[in-house]
């Protein structure tokens, strides 16, 4: 009995000391961000967390955590809730987007396309929403947490790389990075899409040109973002600090007023000493990723006579950086909040409201809420909005394919009419041969009848005359015949 009963105890304060390592689990503010060590055989990729704020970090009494190890996979972009303790990153190799319980330690799956290019993502903390870019695909997409609806937002977008959401305001900002780079924005709906910033120069140099690592001060509605641009030529001095140069990376900001951005006048720029490719910050400090080094870069924000602090993680590559703290995501009320905001599928925060959405292949009723198939013959979403070189595009290949079209058919029928041609005058050839073949065995009959005629005319003449002749000696014969027979009667 006493043996039972030590038994017990035991297994009781055994489960206090579990229960115990479990309340003491951090969920606080840190810094995380995803890297990755590439080897001769495979990889090895990690998501990384300084348990603490950004002195604790700067001072280096912050806790180093790994929230997750994995071989042969690439965890890219990052993105969080912090209210509901979750973070969401996405993995190049399987093409996914994943999400991960900071208390729990539970791992979803949302969404799954084989896309190894989805490079940046954005939650929607209030209306619980996930945003990301696909630099392939040109697309920008969105989901709910769970994975259960997903739709296309906005298409034609050239090499999306950076994206940042402002549910405070229902505005949505990204990067793009093709041939012509810009900052775009639009409604978290996905509609009314303007271009808000394109370059920056000064002489005759444009210093805007991998715009990337967008982040916003949702106090100081303030956007910022990192340019790695390119190296300048060996020995040439820069334009923004008179110094001698291999290269220049930027950290610019603009101010956002009234859902517009201030004159490019206004645009803040800071020249860094190192190539940071993704950025986000808190009150005091910039945190900037250095893939290229191999290192995570800790800047103040407010006295540049600070110095800026590294962190050398030696054979990873560090990729997207964040800060998970409350203080990055204000709280805000939503209809969204209340069921779902009367949406069937997705509720969007809009500037004027809330947006009901549905799923890719279904479209918005007329109600405004529930959904339907979706039949492009008959309705068009606003949301689908082509740029005019995306038009001039189209206009160019239709008008390029109904002429190779005509030219095709052009072609096709002159074979068919020489066809023709060539066959009728085969066809009159052989009749011709035919006649010409026919006239002379004809010819040659007619000679073979005529002289068949000259030659017996002669003979049928002896023969007339051999028969006149032998009459006249067979009537001789006769007549000599029957005096001979008179003579003895005599």
């Amino acid at each position: 009995m006493e043996t039972l009963g030590s038994r017990w105890f035991g297994f009781l304060l055994v489960v206090v000391y579990l229960e115990g390592c479990l309340s003491e689990q951090y969920t606080g503010p840190r810094i995380l961000w995803t890297d990755v060590k590439y080897g001769k055989h495979h990889t090895h990729s990690r998501i990384v967390s300084l348990n603490g704020v950004g002195s604790e970090v700067m001072n280096g009494t912050a806790e180093f955590e790994v929230l997750r190890s994995e071989y042969n996979k690439i965890n890219a972009a990052l993105a969080f809730d912090y209210d509901d303790s979750l973070i969401f990153w996405s993995e190049l190799v399987e093409g996914a987007i994943h999400k991960m319980s900071i208390t729990t330690g539970d791992i979803d799956t949302i969404y799954a396309n084989e896309s190894n290019s989805i490079t940046a993502l954005t939650t929607d903390w209030i209306s619980n929403k996930l945003y990301w870019t696909d630099a392939n695909f040109e697309w920008i997409k969105v989901s709910d947490y769970n994975g259960t609806y997903h739709r296309t937002l906005i298409r034609n977008t050239f090499s999306p790389f950076g994206i940042v959401a402002n549910p405070l305001t229902g505005h949505l900002y990204w990067s793009e990075r093709d041939v012509a780079p810009r900052l775009r924005m639009a409604s978290l709906a996905g509609e009314n899409i303007q271009t808000i910033f394109r370059n920056f120069t000064l002489g005759q140099e444009n210093f805007f040109r991998r715009p990337q690592g967008l982040a916003i001060d949702y106090a100081q509605n303030r956007l910022f973002w990192v340019d790695p641009t390119l190296p300048f030529r060996e020995g040439k001095p820069s334009p923004l600090t008179d110094t001698s140069e291999s290269g220049l990376n930027l950290l610019m900001s603009v101010y956002l007023h009234e859902d517009k951005v201030q004159l490019q006048s206004s645009c803040v720029v800071h020249s860094l000493q190192y190539r940071a490719s993704y950025l986000d910050f808190d009150s005091e400090f910039f945190f900037l990723s250095g893939s290229m080094h191999k290192e995570v870069y800790i800047k103040p924000r407010n006295s540049y006579l600070r110095e800026s602090r590294k962190m050398t993680l030696k054979q990873y590559n560090p990729l997207k950086v964040t800060v998970y703290d409350g203080h990055r995501q204000p709280n805000k009320t939503s209809q969204c909040n209340v069921n779902n905001g009367g949406c069937e599928q997705l509720c969007l925060n809009d500037p004027t409201g809330i947006r009901c959405l549905c799923s890719d292949g279904l479209a918005t009723h007329t109600d405004g809420v529930t959904c339907i198939p979706h039949h492009p013959h008959v309705e068009i979403h606003n949301n689908y909005q082509l740029s005019t070189g995306a038009i001039a595009g189209l206009v160019t290949g239709c008008l390029a394919t109904f002429l190779i079209l005509c030219l095709f058919v052009y072609c096709l029928r002159k074979r068919r009419k020489e066809s023709r041609l060539s066959a009728v005058k085969k066809i009159s050839m052989q009749l011709k041969w035919n006649t010409m073949s026919q006239s002379v065995k004809d010819g040659d009959d007619e000679d073979d009848n005529s002289a068949t005629s000259g030659e017996e005319s002669p003979r049928m003449q002896n023969t007339s005359e051999d028969s006149m002749d032998v009459g006249e000696n067979g009537a001789n014969s006769v007549q000599q015949q029957n005096d001979r027979n008179e003579l003895p009667t005599k």
